[in-house]
């Protein structure tokens, strides 16, 4: 004290923390608070383990965030906690492969285009007319797959309002449905029709086919031939230019006619034989 005095320099206080307004961090445990923090040049330390704020390192005035991740995962995250510091909400992280994870995202500008990997739109609908699959629009798929319960595919004719004014749907394993009339401009070609006895009665367990021979038309069910199907005419329909044949009388052959009765058969009898030869 005395020396202070003698050399004019007055008391100097000692304190156990100097604050920041005197160059100090007003901390003793190596935390410190700023109202303001500049950084003028690139940092040396980079490659310690850490935090780094650096400056123009490339030499064009630009700023860096640096972490190294030493022998950890590396990357960034940014968070919003309470004033207590006992609530957080979502955090966004930026990982050292380059995955920016962001909870949500709003675009207040334009949509985000489709080049830079958005949808070109800020809605379903704009959305989908940009990316070509709109409602007006008739886009080019090289397959497509339906996978549900029931998956079915309407078309609404005139852009009608109902449900649907014809449906195409899965209802049943192995069965697909046209719910609506079909009409077949060209030639269709078919495994087999399956047999139903009526309009409102179930399909049953075979099909038939149809063949045309040349002169016959074959009734083929499921793969077992059944007979010719006899196409009823008249003499009227089939003939022309009839005229009275200059022949003999035919009246004994006619009195040779035998006249009967006779029941039908059950129609599986009629393939399965009665043990004639």
């Amino acid at each position: 004290a005395d020396a202070r005095k003698g050399l004019e320099l007055g008391t100097v206080a000692v304190e156990n923390t100097v604050p920041v307004g005197k160059g100090g961090t007003g901390r003793t445990d190596g935390r410190v608070v700023f109202s303001e923090l500049g950084v003028q040049q690139a940092s040396a330390l980079y490659n310690v383990q850490g935090l780094y704020m650096g400056w123009n390192s490339t030499g064009t005035g630009e700023g860096h965030f640096i972490v190294n991740r030493g022998g950890g995962a590396g990357g960034f995250t940014w968070r919003s906690v309470n004033g207590a510091n006992t609530a957080t909400g979502p955090s966004m992280s930026y990982s050292y492969d380059g995955l920016l994870s962001v909870p949500s995202l709003t675009v207040t500008a334009a949509p985000i285009a489709i080049a830079s990997g958005g949808t070109g739109g800020n809605s379903q609908t704009t959305a989908r007319n940009a990316l070509g699959v709109g409602p007006g629009q008739a886009p080019t798929f090289g397959g497509i797959e339906l996978s549900n319960t029931s998956p079915y595919i309407d078309f609404h004719y005139n852009n009608t309002a109902a449900d649907y004014d014809v449906r195409l749907i899965n209802q049943a394993s192995g069965v697909l449905t046209l719910q609506g009339a079909m009409l077949v401009t060209g030639r269709m070609e078919s495994a087999g029709t399956w047999c139903r006895a009526g309009l409102s009665a179930g399909r049953g367990g075979t099909v038939y086919n149809y063949n045309w021979t040349g002169s016959n038309v074959d009734v083929w069910i499921d793969n077992t031939y059944v007979g010719t199907m006899t196409l009823f005419g008249s003499d009227y329909r089939f003939k022309k230019y009839i005229a009275a044949a200059k022949v003999p009388s035919y009246l004994d052959r006619i009195d040779a006619y035998r006249i009967v009765t006779y029941q039908r058969k059950i129609f599986g009898a009629v393939f399965s034989g009665d043990g004639t030869t």
